[in-house]
């Protein structure tokens, strides 16, 4: 008996790492300082170690900026411009960045979704990566929370009163919490490689643009290149979400243990039960 009382606290360490990762993972890019209430949904970036995709890009001819980059988080997408000061000037280069700080980002395809830096960028529009779907690992994140808060209120009634139904019934909601953070941890994973490839290789290199400047003519263009200088997926991410699945899949056949061992104890227990009465 004492060693089904034990059981039950066994998962606990690792149902708080899934809970706690998966907050991790939504908080990312997220500024605390930011209301709902407020007009202004562009906002300075926080908790950038939990991004998903990370791209930097130059556009030539240089402007006034030397290159960009977009940060992509679950529920937050930031843009950041580099200034190109002049070759004879000692002033520092400057980044200037916002994000869009709510849950429109959940699904986005080039250009029409994506928030550009400034008119030049949008013009050229030149990401052609097909839709990105946040909303799927989004929701399985959320199921497995859910989850998550289950059982550990399954560790509070465990111990001594946890009966053979209990046992079950824990043992079915790890099993869910194990399939959801496997389908969100493949649905992301999915999302940020073929995103990175479609970045590196199906980005317009080349546009041209109706010139602007002085002295050009009506019809005359202006060819723009874009090149992509890196690329990179966010490790932070990719460790936690797939650590978050072995954590559950490892509390899952540890319920099935406790649920084997409680419907073995229970016929001894119900024994003693009877012999305490007749005695």
């Amino acid at each position: 008996m004492q060693m089904i009382s034990c059981i039950p606290y066994l998962p606990l360490p690792l149902t708080i790492f899934t809970f706690v990762s998966i907050i991790l993972i939504n908080v990312g890019g997220v500024n605390p300082n930011y209301t709902s209430s407020s007009s202004n949904y562009f906002v300075l970036e926080k908790n950038s170690a939990f991004n998903l995709v990370n791209w930097n890009y130059t556009i030539t001819p240089l402007q006034s900026f030397g290159s960009y980059e977009y940060h992509l988080y679950l529920n937050r997408l930031c843009s950041f411009a580099k200034s190109q000061p002049p070759s004879y000037s000692l002033s520092p280069s400057i980044v200037s960045g916002n994000c869009i700080n709510d849950r429109n980002t959940g699904e986005f395809e080039d250009g029409r979704h994506l928030y550009a830096p400034n008119a030049l960028v949008g013009s050229l529009s030149p990401f052609r990566f097909s839709t990105v779907y946040l909303v799927v690992p989004f929701a399985f994140y959320i199921l497995t929370a859910i989850c998550a808060f289950f059982l550990m209120v399954c560790v509070i009634f465990g111990g001594k009163r946890l009966g053979r139904g209990g046992a079950i019934a824990c043992t079915v909601i790890s099993g869910l919490a194990m399939i959801f953070v496997i389908i969100a941890s493949a649905a992301i994973t999915g999302q940020m490689y073929h995103l990175k490839d479609q970045i590196e290789n199906d980005t317009r290199r080349i546009t041209a643009l109706s010139s602007q400047t002085i002295g050009s003519q009506i019809g005359d263009t202006t060819d723009w290149t874009t090149t992509i200088n890196h690329v990179s997926v966010g490790s932070v991410v990719l460790g936690l979400t797939w650590a978050s699945a072995v954590a559950m899949m490892i509390e899952f056949f540890m319920w099935v243990w406790a649920a084997i061992a409680v419907r073995k104890e229970s016929p001894n227990i119900a024994m003693k039960d009877e012999h305490r009465v007749q005695g």
